[in-house]
Protein backbone atom coordinates (compact mmCIF):
# COMPACT_ATOMS: atom_id res chain seq x y z
CA UNK A 1 0.00 0.00 0.00
CA UNK A 2 1.44 3.38 -1.20
CA UNK A 3 1.25 5.31 2.44
CA UNK A 4 -1.48 6.46 4.10
CA UNK A 5 -5.17 7.24 1.66
CA UNK A 6 -4.52 11.08 0.07
CA UNK A 7 -1.18 11.61 1.87
CA UNK A 8 0.45 11.54 -1.85
CA UNK A 9 2.15 14.83 -3.41
CA UNK A 10 -0.32 16.56 -4.91
CA UNK A 11 -0.09 20.04 -7.45
CA UNK A 12 -2.97 22.50 -9.19
CA UNK A 13 -1.39 24.62 -11.97
CA UNK A 14 -4.21 26.96 -13.13
CA UNK A 15 -4.28 29.62 -15.56
CA UNK A 16 -6.05 33.07 -15.27
CA UNK A 17 -7.33 35.25 -18.12
CA UNK A 18 -6.19 38.58 -18.29
CA UNK A 19 -9.79 41.06 -18.80
CA UNK A 20 -9.09 44.78 -19.02
CA UNK A 21 -11.64 46.78 -19.74
CA UNK A 22 -10.91 50.47 -21.14
CA UNK A 23 -11.50 53.46 -23.75
CA UNK A 24 -7.96 53.58 -24.40
CA UNK A 25 -5.24 51.43 -25.34
CA UNK A 26 -4.44 48.19 -24.38
CA UNK A 27 -1.31 47.51 -23.01
CA UNK A 28 -0.57 43.86 -23.67
CA UNK A 29 -0.66 40.95 -21.34
CA UNK A 30 2.84 41.06 -21.30
CA UNK A 31 2.96 44.71 -19.61
CA UNK A 32 -0.29 43.30 -17.33
CA UNK A 33 1.82 40.46 -15.67
CA UNK A 34 4.94 42.78 -15.46
CA UNK A 35 2.85 44.96 -13.31
CA UNK A 36 0.96 41.47 -11.33
CA UNK A 37 4.54 40.47 -10.99
CA UNK A 38 5.45 43.45 -9.39
CA UNK A 39 2.39 44.03 -7.14
CA UNK A 40 2.48 40.68 -6.29
CA UNK A 41 6.35 41.37 -5.35
CA UNK A 42 4.86 44.18 -2.71
CA UNK A 43 2.63 41.48 -0.46
CA UNK A 44 5.15 38.69 -0.59
CA UNK A 45 9.09 37.95 -1.04
CA UNK A 46 9.75 36.27 -4.49
CA UNK A 47 12.55 35.48 -6.12
CA UNK A 48 13.07 34.50 -10.18
CA UNK A 49 12.74 31.19 -11.44
CA UNK A 50 15.08 29.05 -13.36
CA UNK A 51 12.54 28.11 -15.71
CA UNK A 52 13.58 27.96 -19.77
CA UNK A 53 14.14 32.18 -21.37
CA UNK A 54 10.98 33.42 -22.04
CA UNK A 55 8.56 31.65 -19.61
CA UNK A 56 9.15 34.52 -16.61
CA UNK A 57 8.61 32.58 -13.80
CA UNK A 58 9.26 33.49 -10.51
CA UNK A 59 8.38 31.84 -6.48
CA UNK A 60 6.75 32.88 -3.79
CA UNK A 61 7.60 32.21 -0.01
CA UNK A 62 4.83 29.64 0.32
CA UNK A 63 6.59 27.13 -2.36
CA UNK A 64 4.50 28.33 -5.18
CA UNK A 65 5.03 29.60 -8.55
CA UNK A 66 3.68 32.07 -11.05
CA UNK A 67 4.60 32.37 -14.84
CA UNK A 68 4.08 34.32 -17.85
CA UNK A 69 2.26 31.63 -20.05
CA UNK A 70 2.44 32.16 -23.84
CA UNK A 71 3.05 31.24 -27.59
CA UNK A 72 6.11 32.46 -29.36
CA UNK A 73 4.44 34.20 -32.23
CA UNK A 74 1.63 35.90 -29.52
CA UNK A 75 3.93 36.85 -26.48
CA UNK A 76 1.39 40.01 -25.86
CA UNK A 77 -1.48 37.82 -25.48
CA UNK A 78 -0.48 34.99 -22.97
CA UNK A 79 -1.51 33.91 -19.69
CA UNK A 80 -1.03 33.95 -16.07
CA UNK A 81 -0.50 30.35 -14.61
CA UNK A 82 0.13 29.94 -10.90
CA UNK A 83 1.39 26.61 -9.58
CA UNK A 84 0.61 25.27 -6.20
CA UNK A 85 3.18 24.05 -3.71
CA UNK A 86 3.72 20.54 -3.59
CA UNK A 87 1.12 19.65 -1.35
CA UNK A 88 0.15 16.64 1.20
CA UNK A 89 -3.25 15.46 -0.05
CA UNK A 90 -6.23 16.98 -1.67
CA UNK A 91 -7.11 19.10 1.55
CA UNK A 92 -3.99 21.26 1.68
CA UNK A 93 -3.96 21.72 -2.42
CA UNK A 94 -7.60 23.42 -2.35
CA UNK A 95 -5.53 25.79 0.60
CA UNK A 96 -3.00 26.79 -1.87
CA UNK A 97 -5.20 26.64 -4.30
CA UNK A 98 -7.06 29.17 -2.52
CA UNK A 99 -3.98 31.24 -0.99
CA UNK A 100 -3.01 31.66 -4.52
CA UNK A 101 -5.91 33.57 -5.47
CA UNK A 102 -6.21 35.35 -2.87
CA UNK A 103 -2.57 36.95 -3.66
CA UNK A 104 -3.51 37.43 -7.02
CA UNK A 105 -6.59 39.51 -5.38
CA UNK A 106 -4.31 41.60 -3.40
CA UNK A 107 -2.42 42.62 -6.48
CA UNK A 108 -5.14 43.10 -8.50
CA UNK A 109 -5.57 46.65 -6.93
CA UNK A 110 -1.83 47.88 -7.25
CA UNK A 111 -1.42 46.29 -10.69
CA UNK A 112 -4.10 48.12 -11.96
CA UNK A 113 -2.72 51.69 -10.36
CA UNK A 114 0.75 50.37 -11.65
CA UNK A 115 -0.73 50.83 -15.18
CA UNK A 116 -3.06 53.73 -15.14
CA UNK A 117 0.57 55.36 -14.27
CA UNK A 118 1.95 54.24 -17.03
CA UNK A 119 -0.62 55.43 -19.14
CA UNK A 120 -2.95 52.50 -19.51
CA UNK A 121 -6.18 53.29 -17.45
CA UNK A 122 -8.52 51.08 -16.88
CA UNK A 123 -9.98 48.26 -15.42
CA UNK A 124 -8.39 44.97 -14.75
CA UNK A 125 -9.68 41.51 -13.76
CA UNK A 126 -8.83 37.81 -13.78
CA UNK A 127 -10.84 34.58 -15.10
CA UNK A 128 -10.44 31.20 -13.50
CA UNK A 129 -11.59 29.08 -16.36
CA UNK A 130 -10.84 27.02 -19.43
CA UNK A 131 -12.56 28.41 -22.45
CA UNK A 132 -12.18 32.28 -23.60
CA UNK A 133 -15.06 33.90 -25.87
CA UNK A 134 -13.20 32.82 -29.05
CA UNK A 135 -13.23 29.29 -27.74
CA UNK A 136 -9.55 29.32 -27.09
CA UNK A 137 -8.51 26.25 -25.08
CA UNK A 138 -6.66 26.48 -21.74
CA UNK A 139 -6.81 26.14 -17.94
CA UNK A 140 -6.00 23.82 -15.16
CA UNK A 141 -3.81 20.73 -14.59
CA UNK A 142 -3.36 18.60 -12.03
CA UNK A 143 -0.05 16.97 -10.62
CA UNK A 144 -0.32 13.54 -8.85
CA UNK A 145 2.91 11.94 -7.72
CA UNK A 146 2.92 8.01 -8.54
CA UNK A 147 4.98 5.25 -9.55
CA UNK A 148 5.73 5.67 -13.13
CA UNK A 149 5.86 2.02 -13.75
CA UNK A 150 7.61 -1.12 -12.08
CA UNK A 151 9.05 -4.50 -11.98
CA UNK A 152 10.29 -5.13 -15.55
CA UNK A 153 8.69 -2.42 -17.04
CA UNK A 154 10.55 0.16 -15.29
CA UNK A 155 13.76 -1.08 -16.00
CA UNK A 156 13.03 -1.14 -19.73
CA UNK A 157 11.72 2.82 -19.31
CA UNK A 158 14.78 3.36 -18.14
CA UNK A 159 16.60 1.09 -21.18
CA UNK A 160 15.01 2.97 -23.36
CA UNK A 161 16.14 6.37 -21.92
CA UNK A 162 19.24 5.57 -22.26
CA UNK A 163 19.38 4.33 -26.04
CA UNK A 164 17.91 8.13 -26.33
CA UNK A 165 20.63 9.31 -25.23
CA UNK A 166 23.06 9.57 -28.11
CA UNK A 167 19.88 11.07 -30.43
CA UNK A 168 19.08 13.67 -27.57
CA UNK A 169 22.78 14.73 -27.99
CA UNK A 170 22.98 14.82 -31.36
CA UNK A 171 20.46 16.94 -32.23
CA UNK A 172 20.70 19.56 -29.72
CA UNK A 173 24.52 19.62 -31.48
CA UNK A 174 22.51 19.94 -35.11
CA UNK A 175 20.42 22.35 -33.69
CA UNK A 176 22.76 24.29 -31.99
CA UNK A 177 25.53 24.42 -34.92
CA UNK A 178 22.07 26.02 -36.68
CA UNK A 179 21.49 28.43 -34.50
CA UNK A 180 24.74 29.59 -35.06
CA UNK A 181 24.88 29.16 -38.90
CA UNK A 182 21.63 31.18 -38.40
CA UNK A 183 22.80 34.01 -36.98
CA UNK A 184 26.27 34.53 -38.61
CA UNK A 185 23.85 34.75 -41.83
CA UNK A 186 21.98 37.06 -40.39
CA UNK A 187 24.47 39.46 -39.32
CA UNK A 188 26.12 38.87 -42.83
CA UNK A 189 22.68 39.70 -44.50
CA UNK A 190 22.58 42.82 -42.30
CA UNK A 191 25.31 44.34 -43.36
CA UNK A 192 25.76 43.87 -46.93
CA UNK A 193 21.59 45.25 -46.82
CA UNK A 194 23.12 48.55 -45.54
CA UNK A 195 25.72 48.61 -47.86
CA UNK A 196 24.96 47.60 -51.11
CA UNK A 197 21.81 49.93 -52.82
CA UNK A 198 19.92 46.88 -54.23
CA UNK A 199 19.37 45.90 -50.84
CA UNK A 200 19.00 48.92 -48.68
CA UNK A 201 14.72 48.43 -49.09
CA UNK A 202 15.15 45.33 -47.44
CA UNK A 203 17.12 46.68 -44.92
CA UNK A 204 14.50 49.86 -44.28
CA UNK A 205 12.04 47.08 -44.50
CA UNK A 206 13.57 44.83 -41.14
CA UNK A 207 14.36 48.32 -39.41
CA UNK A 208 11.01 50.07 -40.27
CA UNK A 209 8.60 47.14 -39.58
CA UNK A 210 6.52 47.35 -36.63
CA UNK A 211 7.66 45.83 -33.60
CA UNK A 212 4.29 43.66 -33.01
CA UNK A 213 5.15 42.37 -36.71
CA UNK A 214 8.73 41.56 -36.01
CA UNK A 215 8.07 39.78 -32.86
CA UNK A 216 5.14 37.51 -34.39
CA UNK A 217 7.63 36.51 -37.35
CA UNK A 218 10.54 35.67 -35.02
CA UNK A 219 8.11 34.17 -32.65
CA UNK A 220 6.53 31.94 -35.33
CA UNK A 221 10.63 31.24 -36.05
CA UNK A 222 11.06 30.06 -33.15
CA UNK A 223 7.96 28.20 -32.72
CA UNK A 224 8.89 26.10 -35.92
CA UNK A 225 12.23 25.43 -35.26
CA UNK A 226 11.66 24.78 -31.49
CA UNK A 227 8.79 21.95 -33.05
CA UNK A 228 11.47 20.82 -35.66
CA UNK A 229 14.24 20.28 -32.90
CA UNK A 230 12.45 18.35 -30.65
CA UNK A 231 10.00 16.27 -33.05
CA UNK A 232 13.32 13.39 -33.78
CA UNK A 233 13.39 13.07 -29.96
CA UNK A 234 9.92 13.99 -28.41
CA UNK A 235 8.28 11.09 -31.27
CA UNK A 236 9.86 8.13 -29.74
CA UNK A 237 10.32 9.14 -26.37
CA UNK A 238 6.32 9.74 -26.60
CA UNK A 239 5.95 6.11 -27.86
CA UNK A 240 7.90 5.21 -25.32
CA UNK A 241 6.18 6.76 -22.76
CA UNK A 242 2.55 5.22 -23.94
CA UNK A 243 4.13 1.88 -24.09
CA UNK A 244 5.61 1.72 -20.21
CA UNK A 245 4.80 5.11 -18.83
CA UNK A 246 1.76 5.11 -16.00
CA UNK A 247 0.56 1.80 -18.09
CA UNK A 248 -1.99 0.22 -15.37
CA UNK A 249 -2.55 3.15 -13.80
CA UNK A 250 -3.94 4.74 -17.32
CA UNK A 251 -5.83 1.67 -18.04
CA UNK A 252 -7.78 1.93 -14.76
CA UNK A 253 -8.19 5.39 -14.00
CA UNK A 254 -9.61 6.54 -17.06
CA UNK A 255 -13.39 5.16 -17.09
CA UNK A 256 -13.12 7.72 -13.47
CA UNK A 257 -12.00 10.56 -15.21
CA UNK A 258 -13.75 9.79 -18.46
CA UNK A 259 -16.82 10.26 -16.24
CA UNK A 260 -15.55 12.87 -13.68
CA UNK A 261 -16.74 15.91 -15.08
CA UNK A 262 -20.81 15.08 -13.62
CA UNK A 263 -19.15 16.83 -10.19
CA UNK A 264 -15.48 18.41 -11.42
CA UNK A 265 -17.18 20.16 -14.97
CA UNK A 266 -17.09 23.95 -14.60
CA UNK A 267 -20.34 24.38 -17.37
CA UNK A 268 -19.83 26.48 -20.40
CA UNK A 269 -22.34 28.02 -23.20
CA UNK A 270 -21.84 26.06 -26.68
CA UNK A 271 -21.84 28.02 -29.83
CA UNK A 272 -25.28 26.95 -30.66
CA UNK A 273 -26.29 27.94 -27.29
CA UNK A 274 -26.49 23.92 -25.46
CA UNK A 275 -25.07 24.15 -22.12
CA UNK A 276 -22.31 21.95 -21.93
CA UNK A 277 -21.51 20.31 -18.00
CA UNK A 278 -17.87 21.01 -18.95
CA UNK A 279 -15.99 23.52 -20.79
CA UNK A 280 -12.33 21.93 -21.68
CA UNK A 281 -13.57 18.38 -22.47
CA UNK A 282 -14.90 18.57 -25.58
CA UNK A 283 -11.52 20.22 -27.46
CA UNK A 284 -9.68 16.80 -26.01
CA UNK A 285 -8.62 14.50 -28.95
CA UNK A 286 -6.44 11.82 -27.36
CA UNK A 287 -5.95 9.59 -24.17
CA UNK A 288 -2.34 10.62 -23.50
CA UNK A 289 -0.09 12.95 -25.93
CA UNK A 290 1.58 12.00 -28.86
CA UNK A 291 4.00 14.86 -29.80
CA UNK A 292 4.91 18.36 -28.51
CA UNK A 293 2.78 20.32 -30.30
CA UNK A 294 1.03 23.17 -28.35
CA UNK A 295 -2.37 21.72 -30.34
CA UNK A 296 -1.82 18.62 -28.70
CA UNK A 297 -4.93 17.76 -26.12
CA UNK A 298 -4.66 15.02 -24.09
CA UNK A 299 -5.88 13.65 -21.01
CA UNK A 300 -2.96 12.39 -19.74
CA UNK A 301 -0.31 14.83 -20.68
CA UNK A 302 3.49 13.69 -20.60
CA UNK A 303 4.57 17.14 -21.59
CA UNK A 304 6.21 17.55 -18.34
CA UNK A 305 8.64 14.61 -19.11
CA UNK A 306 9.43 15.91 -22.30
CA UNK A 307 10.16 19.22 -20.90
CA UNK A 308 12.79 17.11 -18.43
CA UNK A 309 14.16 15.01 -21.19
CA UNK A 310 14.52 18.10 -23.14
CA UNK A 311 16.32 20.30 -20.87
CA UNK A 312 19.48 20.47 -22.81
CA UNK A 313 17.98 22.08 -25.91
CA UNK A 314 17.59 25.36 -22.74
CA UNK A 315 20.66 24.17 -21.78
CA UNK A 316 19.83 22.62 -18.55
CA UNK A 317 21.40 18.86 -17.60
CA UNK A 318 19.95 18.42 -14.47
CA UNK A 319 15.77 17.19 -15.51
CA UNK A 320 17.15 14.86 -17.33
CA UNK A 321 18.35 12.69 -13.63
CA UNK A 322 14.88 13.16 -12.74
CA UNK A 323 13.35 10.98 -15.76
CA UNK A 324 15.36 8.21 -14.15
CA UNK A 325 12.99 7.74 -11.28
CA UNK A 326 10.21 5.39 -10.02
CA UNK A 327 7.73 8.59 -8.61
CA UNK A 328 7.38 10.94 -11.20
CA UNK A 329 5.00 13.40 -11.58
CA UNK A 330 0.97 12.00 -13.77
CA UNK A 331 0.12 15.17 -15.20
CA UNK A 332 -3.91 15.26 -16.23
CA UNK A 333 -4.35 17.68 -18.74
CA UNK A 334 -8.31 17.79 -19.41
CA UNK A 335 -10.14 18.86 -15.98
CA UNK A 336 -11.33 22.14 -15.42
CA UNK A 337 -10.93 25.14 -13.53
CA UNK A 338 -13.05 25.46 -10.26
CA UNK A 339 -14.53 28.36 -8.91
CA UNK A 340 -16.67 25.77 -6.02
CA UNK A 341 -14.34 24.38 -3.28
CA UNK A 342 -16.49 21.82 -2.64
CA UNK A 343 -16.06 20.67 -6.66
CA UNK A 344 -12.24 20.85 -6.50
CA UNK A 345 -12.00 19.39 -3.21
CA UNK A 346 -14.01 16.59 -4.62
CA UNK A 347 -12.36 16.33 -7.56
CA UNK A 348 -8.42 16.08 -6.40
CA UNK A 349 -10.09 14.04 -3.26
CA UNK A 350 -11.47 11.46 -5.39
CA UNK A 351 -8.92 11.33 -8.26
CA UNK A 352 -6.00 10.86 -5.38
CA UNK A 353 -8.07 7.73 -3.77
CA UNK A 354 -8.71 6.01 -6.62
CA UNK A 355 -4.96 6.30 -7.47
CA UNK A 356 -4.36 5.03 -3.88
CA UNK A 357 -6.68 1.72 -4.50
CA UNK A 358 -4.84 1.13 -7.69
CA UNK A 359 -1.66 1.89 -6.25
CA UNK A 360 -2.52 -0.83 -3.49
CA UNK A 361 -3.65 -3.30 -6.09
CA UNK A 362 -7.06 -3.13 -4.57
CA UNK A 363 -9.39 -1.83 -7.15
CA UNK A 364 -11.35 -4.77 -9.18
CA UNK A 365 -11.08 -4.29 -13.00
CA UNK A 366 -13.45 -1.30 -13.57
CA UNK A 367 -15.66 -1.00 -16.79
CA UNK A 368 -13.77 -0.83 -20.20
CA UNK A 369 -15.12 2.04 -22.02
CA UNK A 370 -14.99 1.35 -26.06
CA UNK A 371 -14.32 4.93 -27.08
CA UNK A 372 -12.80 6.92 -24.88
CA UNK A 373 -12.54 9.89 -26.20
CA UNK A 374 -16.03 10.11 -27.68
CA UNK A 375 -17.22 8.89 -23.81
CA UNK A 376 -15.58 12.39 -22.66
CA UNK A 377 -17.11 14.01 -25.04
CA UNK A 378 -20.61 12.20 -24.57
CA UNK A 379 -20.58 13.11 -20.99
CA UNK A 380 -19.51 16.52 -21.45
CA UNK A 381 -22.18 17.37 -23.76
CA UNK A 382 -25.02 15.94 -21.28
CA UNK A 383 -26.42 18.10 -18.78
CA UNK A 384 -29.35 15.69 -18.35
CA UNK A 385 -26.91 13.09 -17.37
CA UNK A 386 -28.62 10.33 -19.28
CA UNK A 387 -26.47 9.26 -21.99
CA UNK A 388 -25.21 6.00 -21.87
CA UNK A 389 -21.17 5.09 -22.63
CA UNK A 390 -20.62 1.92 -24.36
CA UNK A 391 -18.49 -0.30 -22.24
CA UNK A 392 -17.41 -4.05 -22.08
CA UNK A 393 -20.33 -4.49 -19.59
CA UNK A 394 -23.16 -2.63 -21.86
CA UNK A 395 -24.46 0.83 -21.96
CA UNK A 396 -23.43 2.76 -18.81
CA UNK A 397 -24.33 6.21 -17.63
CA UNK A 398 -21.29 8.47 -16.07
CA UNK A 399 -22.98 8.14 -13.13
CA UNK A 400 -23.02 4.47 -12.96
CA UNK A 401 -19.64 4.56 -13.93
CA UNK A 402 -18.98 6.52 -10.53
CA UNK A 403 -21.06 4.50 -8.04
CA UNK A 404 -19.10 1.77 -9.30
CA UNK A 405 -15.86 3.40 -8.09
CA UNK A 406 -17.09 4.86 -4.90
CA UNK A 407 -18.25 1.56 -4.02
CA UNK A 408 -15.03 0.60 -4.91
CA UNK A 409 -13.68 3.40 -2.51
CA UNK A 410 -16.06 2.29 0.72
CA UNK A 411 -14.76 -1.22 0.58
CA UNK A 412 -11.19 0.19 0.08
CA UNK A 413 -11.17 2.04 3.11
CA UNK A 414 -13.97 -0.50 5.69
CA UNK A 415 -10.43 -2.65 4.77
CA UNK A 416 -7.63 -0.01 5.45
CA UNK A 417 -6.30 0.44 8.80
CA UNK A 418 -4.09 3.34 7.94
CA UNK A 419 -7.23 5.47 6.20
CA UNK A 420 -7.69 9.27 6.87
CA UNK A 421 -10.58 11.47 8.56
CA UNK A 422 -10.12 13.10 5.34
CA UNK A 423 -10.71 10.23 3.17
CA UNK A 424 -13.65 8.95 4.59
CA UNK A 425 -14.57 12.68 4.20
CA UNK A 426 -14.25 12.82 0.59
CA UNK A 427 -15.91 9.54 0.06
CA UNK A 428 -19.16 10.34 2.36
CA UNK A 429 -19.20 13.67 0.25
CA UNK A 430 -18.96 11.68 -3.20
CA UNK A 431 -21.53 9.30 -1.99
CA UNK A 432 -24.03 12.65 -1.25
CA UNK A 433 -22.91 14.53 -4.31
CA UNK A 434 -23.95 11.52 -6.90
CA UNK A 435 -27.08 10.75 -4.63
CA UNK A 436 -27.98 14.42 -5.62
CA UNK A 437 -27.10 13.67 -9.51
CA UNK A 438 -28.84 10.75 -9.35
CA UNK A 439 -32.19 11.92 -8.25
CA UNK A 440 -31.77 14.82 -10.80
CA UNK A 441 -32.14 17.17 -6.88
CA UNK A 442 -30.10 20.19 -8.06
CA UNK A 443 -30.57 22.54 -5.43
CA UNK A 444 -28.71 22.23 -2.91
CA UNK A 445 -25.77 21.84 -5.13
CA UNK A 446 -25.54 25.35 -6.49
CA UNK A 447 -22.30 27.16 -4.91
CA UNK A 448 -21.42 23.51 -4.52
CA UNK A 449 -20.68 21.92 -8.17
CA UNK A 450 -19.92 24.65 -10.70
CA UNK A 451 -21.81 23.46 -13.69
CA UNK A 452 -25.07 23.42 -11.62
CA UNK A 453 -24.30 26.61 -10.14
CA UNK A 454 -23.56 28.15 -13.54
CA UNK A 455 -26.73 26.73 -15.16
CA UNK A 456 -29.05 28.10 -12.34
CA UNK A 457 -27.69 31.39 -12.78
CA UNK A 458 -28.10 31.52 -16.63
CA UNK A 459 -31.53 30.19 -16.14
CA UNK A 460 -32.39 33.27 -13.83
CA UNK A 461 -31.59 35.03 -17.70
CA UNK A 462 -33.50 32.52 -19.58
CA UNK A 463 -35.48 35.24 -20.56
CA UNK A 464 -32.69 37.08 -22.24
CA UNK A 465 -32.20 35.95 -25.80
CA UNK A 466 -28.88 37.74 -26.37
CA UNK A 467 -25.90 35.06 -27.37
CA UNK A 468 -23.55 37.79 -25.89
CA UNK A 469 -25.32 38.38 -22.44
CA UNK A 470 -25.53 34.34 -21.99
CA UNK A 471 -22.03 34.09 -22.65
CA UNK A 472 -20.91 37.33 -20.68
CA UNK A 473 -22.60 35.33 -17.59
CA UNK A 474 -20.94 32.43 -18.72
CA UNK A 475 -17.18 34.12 -18.35
CA UNK A 476 -18.32 36.04 -15.79
CA UNK A 477 -19.05 33.63 -13.45
CA UNK A 478 -15.18 32.75 -13.04
CA UNK A 479 -14.06 36.29 -12.50
CA UNK A 480 -12.17 36.68 -9.11
CA UNK A 481 -13.10 39.24 -6.44
CA UNK A 482 -16.63 40.62 -8.72
CA UNK A 483 -17.07 38.17 -10.57
CA UNK A 484 -21.07 35.96 -10.71
CA UNK A 485 -19.75 32.80 -8.89
CA UNK A 486 -18.96 35.18 -6.35
CA UNK A 487 -22.09 37.48 -5.91
CA UNK A 488 -23.65 33.66 -5.79
CA UNK A 489 -22.09 32.63 -3.04
CA UNK A 490 -22.72 35.47 -0.87
CA UNK A 491 -26.35 35.52 -1.73
CA UNK A 492 -26.30 31.30 -0.24
CA UNK A 493 -25.77 30.09 3.22
CA UNK A 494 -21.66 29.21 3.79
CA UNK A 495 -19.99 26.06 1.42
CA UNK A 496 -16.61 27.09 2.03
CA UNK A 497 -14.25 24.30 2.55
CA UNK A 498 -10.90 26.21 3.73
CA UNK A 499 -10.84 28.90 6.51
CA UNK A 500 -10.14 32.61 5.67
CA UNK A 501 -7.56 32.44 8.41
CA UNK A 502 -5.91 29.29 7.24
CA UNK A 503 -5.56 31.02 3.44
CA UNK A 504 -4.22 34.02 5.03
CA UNK A 505 -1.25 31.90 6.43
CA UNK A 506 -0.90 30.04 3.30
CA UNK A 507 0.41 33.02 1.14
CA UNK A 508 2.91 33.35 3.53
CA UNK A 509 3.99 29.67 4.23
CA UNK A 510 4.82 26.61 2.99
CA UNK A 511 3.35 23.10 3.41
CA UNK A 512 5.78 21.23 6.02
CA UNK A 513 7.00 17.83 4.56
CA UNK A 514 7.15 18.38 1.35
CA UNK A 515 9.67 20.00 -0.89
CA UNK A 516 7.89 23.35 -0.83
CA UNK A 517 8.75 23.85 2.78
CA UNK A 518 12.81 24.50 2.23
CA UNK A 519 12.07 26.04 -1.03
CA UNK A 520 9.71 29.01 0.65
CA UNK A 521 11.75 28.92 4.12
CA UNK A 522 14.95 29.96 1.70
CA UNK A 523 13.02 32.27 -0.18
CA UNK A 524 11.87 34.33 3.13
CA UNK A 525 15.34 33.62 5.05
CA UNK A 526 17.17 35.76 1.69
CA UNK A 527 14.89 37.78 1.47
CA UNK A 528 17.52 41.05 2.06
CA UNK A 529 20.48 39.17 1.27
CA UNK A 530 22.28 40.89 -1.47
CA UNK A 531 23.60 37.49 -3.28
CA UNK A 532 21.66 36.49 -5.66
CA UNK A 533 19.12 33.63 -5.47
CA UNK A 534 17.17 31.45 -8.58
CA UNK A 535 14.90 28.79 -7.65
CA UNK A 536 13.65 26.02 -9.24
CA UNK A 537 11.16 22.95 -8.27
CA UNK A 538 14.08 20.74 -7.79
CA UNK A 539 16.90 22.92 -6.37
CA UNK A 540 17.94 26.75 -5.39
CA UNK A 541 21.16 27.93 -7.06
CA UNK A 542 22.88 31.22 -4.22
CA UNK A 543 25.59 33.52 -5.46
CA UNK A 544 27.23 34.63 -8.61
CA UNK A 545 27.25 31.70 -11.58
CA UNK A 546 31.48 30.98 -11.36
CA UNK A 547 30.64 30.95 -7.96
CA UNK A 548 27.23 29.58 -6.89
CA UNK A 549 26.36 26.81 -4.61
CA UNK A 550 23.62 24.38 -5.42
CA UNK A 551 21.22 23.36 -2.19
CA UNK A 552 18.86 20.47 -3.27
CA UNK A 553 15.65 20.30 -1.77
CA UNK A 554 15.00 17.26 -0.05
CA UNK A 555 12.22 15.06 -1.50
CA UNK A 556 9.94 13.43 1.49
CA UNK A 557 9.71 9.57 0.95
CA UNK A 558 5.74 9.24 -0.09
CA UNK A 559 5.91 5.63 -1.49
CA UNK A 560 4.72 4.14 1.93
CA UNK A 561 8.85 2.67 2.03
CA UNK A 562 9.14 1.21 -0.87
CA UNK A 563 13.41 1.75 -2.53
CA UNK A 564 13.65 3.88 -5.40
CA UNK A 565 14.92 1.07 -7.64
Amino acid sequence: MSGTPLSRLVGLETEYAMRFSTSGKHPGNDLIFSALKDAIASRVATRPGSSAAGRNQFFTDNGGAFYYEFLPQCMRGGLIEGATPECRGPSQALLYQRAQEAILRQALPVAQLQLTMAGFPGELGLLKNCRDAEDHIYGSQENYEVDVASGVGLWCLRLGLVLLLPVLVLQVVLVFSFLLLVLVGTLVWLFVAALVPIWRRHFRWFVDSEPRKVEEALGRFVLHLSLFAMWPIAQPLCLLLRLLGFRRLRRQLLPFLVTRAVFSGAGSVAGDRRFHIAEKATAIDRTIRASARPVDRSIFDIGNLLKSFCAPFNLQLAPIATMFRRRQRLQLGFGDSNRCQTAELLKVGTTTLVIDMIEAGFLEPPPRLQQPIEALHRVAEDSTLSQTLASDRGPMTALEVQRFYLEQAQAYLKQCKTASLEARQVVQLWQEILTHLEAQDFAPLVGKIDWVSKRYLLEECAHDEDDDVLKTIDLRYHELESGYFDHLQQALPANDVVQPESVLRAMRFPPEDTPAYFRGRLIRDQKNSPLPLVISWESARIGHRLKSKVIPFRRPDTSGGKPEG
